[in-house]
């Protein structure tokens, strides 16, 4: 259960709000404690986010959109960055659609797109168009690839619609499409790539290898982009309103490593995969037995093995921890996996580019990915580099798992040390911009609405120029207005189109992302991957989960991994190396520190002490030091004066936060609070029920122990000289008949949840109970404050308070019951546009 009282050492900005603030909390009666049934949230009160949006409310951020969509040319890529075509910074801030939702009916089309545009979403990634049963293909076929006329049409209708509205479109190429049937390949091959039991592997892992396949893809892919929209009149591959596309989806043969086993596959594509290992092989070591052996071992290959004469196996049980990590001296025996995986490498990099020309071919000038999330080897990463325009990721904080039931955590990103964040900024590649395509903050997690401002600020702060969230909705828009009435509750975690701790909060995350009113980061770390490193074997999920040795790195500084073949030419202020292996040239860089618990720099064992650092800017950290556990990096600092004065100041301070260079973000993972302090947004997200916050204008007293409270100039003007301000407060939210239960099945997802448990509508929300006081120029007019609903509309004019150049508002335990809150001028209140 979790605990009502908090003890860390406050920075000179945040202070206990002593008998206030218990008196504050007092008054609302919100519990801090929950219990695993009953009531779905302590105090909870229904509210709902409207169907529509009032034209011209605070709500109201469509200003941020340009229309339409395209008219500034297409986008392409500079640097690290998307432009438009005239030149100007393009960033988007968009939402997954997906399944159903994509096919919304005439009647409700205009609205669908209305709706996001006005609350400031300007980009939708489309996934699932091409397959399973809610695709644009009939089922009713023995193939996969013939257009439902019908389909096709409100998919056309909807791109056309979002286009007008200023919204963008990302499509993903291959998503949807899990199978084949017999009809899609040619008679020769077997029934079993197209039997149900073998049919997903076989497809997937079939792609890389067989040509048949991959011209099956290329139909697919042809039919939409050859395809005229005739609401547009423009062709989909000529449509300047699609940003960008995306080959694949979590689907490199990394990702799919599992179903690659020779019991389920096809034997003929089983055997195709022996046949390249081998070709690749023999290509390799010039068709030299002895030439391979010096390399592997000779205890490494049975006597039978050679490539020369096809028999060598692949060695699918290779991607697994390297045995160096728990005994260094066995390094020298990881050549027949480090080759697996080159191998595995080289036949993505082959897929990738032979598919992607042929998409250039059709005439496609958008920016191109080849795989969108699954990225997790840094083999797999250079083939980005290599080929692709920009670099896609995904991250979940709180998936849940599915077997029986569901589980999940219920745990704070913010009191888990912000892991979405760290493994973004641990997976973004330097010399490209990086996109986001899939994340959540997923829902029933109590503590979700943390997620919407953490990654808006710090998606800014690390120069991440396209966000996608999953997923705004992703069933049928027949009668909308029913999806969103006050009877409905919250669906599953892949529906946050009426989620007022996710949806409710995208006007203020959408201001502060597309107006970039938080900062880019001043200082740069690059990660450096010398050409060994890339392709030492690995099991899954690396690098981002073992560059924990950075600490709180990303909350401080812009992180990137800097791929290089033997030495390190980047830019960054500090370059540190990996930890792949002890290779890398680090001298040219401005400062580095180089340590890896490998002691060997090659990929085969044969030679050792390869990290060279320039003198008096850099330090080589043994083997022996780094496998004593991530404190090396911070003790290598604490060592090196002058990095650590220059980077990390930080470690000088003993109360817990992590400040961005900035000075606009600032966070405290002991506690979990985070605060955002910048011109025209300051807020504060996470447990601050017992505290005082103060950033640049606005202190906060929060009777709640959980909650989120920003205030966002609507004008562009600083906050204390804007005219109009939105303040969002959200805290927890459930269904009303939410019920949590607790198993002792899992440690990490101790909860579980079904159709029932997960409730239904209406939507209760934990009301914040706040004081506000925000500070303003002396000769600014004066403010009057209103409560809104969940459209926008006004519903009742608050009481606010003046003194000298101070405003406050405090909010009452039996006053309206929203999330948002409109501070305007007397001007501004009797206007009906935005400004």
């Amino acid at each position: 259960m979790r605990k009502t009282s908090r003890t860390f050492p406050l920075p000179p900005r945040l202070v206990r709000t002593g008998a206030a603030a218990m008196a504050l909390a007092g008054a609302t009666l919100f519990s801090a404690e929950y219990s695993v049934s009953g009531e779905s949230v302590p105090g909870g009160k229904p509210f709902h986010l409207g169907a529509d949006i009032e034209p011209g409310s605070a709500l109201d951020v469509s200003f941020l959109l340009h229309r339409p969509a395209g008219v500034r040319g297409f986008v392409s890529t500079e640097g690290e960055s998307f432009v438009y075509g005239d030149g100007s910074p393009a960033r988007f801030w968009g939402v997954n659609i997906s399944w159903q939702a994509l096919y919304p009916p005439e009647d409700e089309v205009e609205a669908v797109a209305r709706r996001l545009a006005m609350s400031g979403a300007n980009l939708v990634r489309l996934t699932y168009w091409d397959g399973g049963p809610h695709g644009i293909f009939r089922t009713d076929l023995s193939n996969t690839t013939t257009v439902d006329p019908e389909r096709l049409d409100r998919l056309d209708r909807f791109a056309a619609a979002l286009k007008e509205q200023g919204v963008y479109l990302l499509l993903q190429l291959g998503m949807g499409r899990t199978y084949l049937k017999p009809d899609d390949l040619p008679e020769t091959f077997e029934e079993s790539y197209t039997a149900p039991d073998t049919r997903r592997s076989a497809y997937r892992i079939g792609r890389f290898f067989v040509p048949e396949i991959r011209d099956n893809d290329r139909k697919l892919f042809r039919t939409l982009l050859e395809h005229k929209n005739p609401y547009t009149g423009t062709k989909w591959k000529d449509e300047p309103a699609i940003a960008a596309m995306v080959l694949l989806n979590e689907d490199t043969l990394y990702y799919r490593y599992g179903g690659m086993d020779p019991e389920t596959l096809p034997a003929s594509l089983y055997d195709r995969i022996r046949k390249e290992w081998n070709r690749w092989l023999d290509d390799r070591y010039g068709g030299s037995r002895r030439n391979l052996v010096r390399h592997w071992g000779e205890d490494a290959l049975d006597r039978d093995e050679d490539p020369a004469r096809g028999t060598a196996e692949p060695p699918l049980d290779s991607l697994r921890q390297p045995a160096w990590l728990n005994d260094p001296e066995e390094a020298s025996r990881e050549g027949r996996g480090n080759d697996w995986n080159r191998f595995l490498a080289a036949m993505n990099y082959r897929h990738y580019k032979t598919e992607l020309e042929y998409i250039r071919s059709l005439g496609v000038r958008q920016p191109l990915a080849p795989n969108a999330g699954g990225n997790f080897q840094a083999a797999e990463m250079e083939n980005h580099i290599r080929l692709g325009d920009f670099f896609d990721e995904h991250r979940y904080h709180d998936h849940p798992a599915w077997g029986d039931t569901m589980s999940y955590g219920n745990h704070s990103s913010l009191e888990r040390g912000n892991g979405v964040v760290k493994r973004f900024a641990h997976s973004r590649l330097a010399g490209m911009p990086f996109a986001l395509t899939e994340w959540d903050y997923c829902f029933p997690n109590d503590w979700r609405a943390e997620g919407g401002p953490i990654m808006a600020a710090y998606a800014s702060f690390q120069d991440w120029n396209l966000s996608a969230r999953f997923a705004y909705w992703s069933q049928t828009w027949e009668d909308r207005k029913k999806w969103y009435s006050p009877e409905r509750g919250i669906g599953s975690i892949w529906r946050f189109h009426n989620d007022p701790a996710v949806f409710g909060q995208w006007p203020l995350t959408a201001l502060m992302f597309l107006r970039g009113d938080v900062a880019r980061g001043e200082r740069v770390i690059d990660v450096g991957f010398s050409e060994t490193d890339r392709f030492w074997r690995e099991r899954a999920r690396f690098p981002p989960d073992r560059l924990d040795f950075l600490g709180d790195a990303a909350f401080q500084h812009r992180i990137r991994l800097a791929f290089f073949d033997e030495r390190y030419r980047g830019d960054a202020d500090l370059a540190v190396a990996s930890g792949r292996s002890s290779s890398g040239d680090y001298r040219s860089a401005a400062a580095a520190i180089a340590g890896s618990g490998n002691p060997v720099s090659d990929l085969y064992g044969l030679s050792r002490d390869g990290f060279r650092v320039p003198r008096n800017r850099g330090a080589v950290i043994s083997p022996e030091a780094v496998r004593q556990g991530r404190g090396w990096f911070e003790r290598a600092l604490r060592e090196n004066p002058r990095i650590r004065g220059e980077l990390f100041p930080s470690l000088d301070r003993d109360d817990g936060w992590s400040v961005s260079d900035t000075g606009e973000i600032r966070y405290h993972g002991g506690d979990g609070i985070f605060v955002v302090d910048t011109p025209r947004t300051q807020g504060i997200a996470g447990f601050v029920g017992d505290k005082t916050l103060t950033t640049g204008n606005l202190t906060l007293e929060v009777g709640n122990e959980f909650a989120t409270v920003f205030f966002s100039s609507l004008d562009g003007a600083p906050l204390n000289e804007s005219n109009r301000i939105l303040v969002t407060a959200v805290g927890r939210v459930q269904n009303a008949d939410f019920e949590r239960k607790r198993t002792d099945r899992d440690s990490a997802r101790p909860y579980e949840a079904t159709g029932e448990t997960l409730g239904n509508g209406p939507i209760h929300i934990q009301p914040i109970r706040f004081t506000a006081k925000l500070t303003r120029e002396r000769s600014s007019p004066p403010l009057t404050a209103y409560a809104l609903d969940g459209s926008g509309a006004r519903i009742e004019e608050l009481s606010l308070t003046r003194q000298d150049d101070a405003w406050t508002l405090e909010t009452a335990p039996d006053g309206p019951v929203t999330i948002y809150y409109e501070w305007t001028t007397a001007e501004t209140a009797e206007s009906e546009g935005n400004p």
